[in-house]
């Protein structure tokens, strides 16, 4: 955070000119900062810094640099942000008093989308991540969680509407770009208010709104693996192959059984027989004495 308790917003704000911003863009910095720093007072030049003091009279700078971004910015892969914002939130029952598994499942969402960053959720939803470069902001809670009358506003409560078909891919591990690009326009087709989607190495894709908010679609609410279909003649999967082989050793088993019951039933004929012999002969013998 900014230091002194003080958090800075994990979105920057889109501005068209970074050196001075319009009036609407410094009260959309002061919005984005009041939002992780709730009760504070914000004061925002017309460069973007802000200067926020809280209600126990802690005071400190957020700097520009941490809260707006240019349109050059807002087109790199990362949509000028350091941290990504889930794009779908978590049921909660009640928002203002979040249990332990219900900011669980907070962090999780937002782990997903930053690998590797520590994650802190406080009790009302609100989010403070550090990433593995240093780099901290707070994500508010208005973007992580929803309740039942969220859910049955627009776009079932989500930051953005992910009721979308999934795209089937041939590799989930490497997608390629024609898959990409369809999965681009079903995204888009679903959200109107979308104007770039970007992809990362992952498959995840960071969203950017008209507005210049950005949020981040895990790649498995975006893609999905196409199913190898299964020859003839083979088995559909290891287990049924492993039932198999378990079978042929079973029939192989019998087969040896049966072969070893086989000889030695013939080779007790041929004693039998051998001893029928000998004793024949020695009865010859006998009647000749």
């Amino acid at each position: 955070n900014a230091g002194n308790d003080i958090n800075t917003p994990a979105t920057r704000v889109l501005v068209g000119d970074k050196a001075k911003l319009t009036a609407d863009e410094i009260e959309k910095v002061k919005e984005s900062v009041k939002a992780v720093n709730p009760g504070s007072t914000v004061v925002v030049d017309d460069k973007g810094n802000a200067t926020v003091t809280t209600p126990e009279g802690k005071t400190a700078v957020i700097p520009a640099t941490d809260l707006v971004k240019s349109p050059e910015d807002a087109a790199k892969s990362n949509a000028g942000n350091d941290i990504n914002t889930p794009a779908d939130k978590a049921v909660v029952k009640d928002p203002a008093n979040l249990t332990p598994e219900e900011k669980k499942a907070i962090e999780d969402k937002v782990k997903a989308v930053n690998p590797g960053s520590k994650v802190v959720v406080d009790d009302k939803g609100n989010a403070t991540v550090t990433t593995p470069e240093g780099k901290t902001a707070t994500i508010p809670a208005a973007q992580l969680v929803k309740d039942a009358k969220d859910v049955a506003a627009k776009n079932n409560g989500e930051n953005i509407n992910l009721d979308f078909e999934k795209e089937t891919v041939v590799d989930f591990n490497n997608l390629t770009d024609a898959e990409k690009e369809s999965a681009k326009a079903k995204i888009k087709g679903a959200n109107a208010d979308v104007v770039e989607v970007i992809f990362d190495k992952a498959g995840n894709a960071t969203v950017i709104t008209k507005d210049g908010k950005a949020y981040t679609i895990a790649a498995k609410d975006i893609f999905r693996q196409k199913e190898v279909p299964t020859l003839p003649g083979k088995p559909a999967n290891n287990e049924n192959s492993n039932a198999q082989d378990t079978n042929a050793k079973l029939g192989q088993r019998l087969a040896n059984t049966g072969t070893t019951e086989t000889n030695t039933g013939l080779a007790g004929l041929g004693l039998g027989i051998l001893g029928g012999l000998l004793a024949a002969a020695r009865r010859r013998k006998n009647d000749k004495n």
